[in-house]
């Protein structure tokens, strides 16, 4: 995982794949086959799919740093209104006691 941010490191070389996507590029594949498509062809649709696989991979490196980070300020987040709450609570408690 590189160290740079991970919102923007990254530059997909095509938009997001959807299971439409993949299931149309399961077809060309079938397709491609079918029509005794040439080697170069073949390749070409393994370079695409090495592309989206890469991309898929990177992306979800990405979304586990991203939970991370959330969970992260999330404890903080808890730890910080903890304390406040406590702090409210003794400051109420010494108001109290005031003759």
């Amino acid at each position: 995982m590189q160290s740079t941010s991970p919102r923007t490191n990254h530059t997909p070389p095509d938009p997001p794949a959807t299971s439409k996507d993949t299931s149309d590029a399961a077809a060309n594949v079938d397709s491609l086959v079918q029509r005794g498509t040439s080697l170069g062809e073949l390749q070409n649709v393994i370079r695409e799919l090495q592309q989206l696989h890469d991309f898929l991979h990177s992306e979800g490196e990405r979304l586990e740093q991203e939970i991370f980070e959330y969970a992260q300020l999330s404890k903080s987040t808890m730890s910080s209104t903890r304390l406040i709450a406590d702090n409210m609570l003794h400051w109420k408690k010494a108001d109290a006691n005031k003759p």
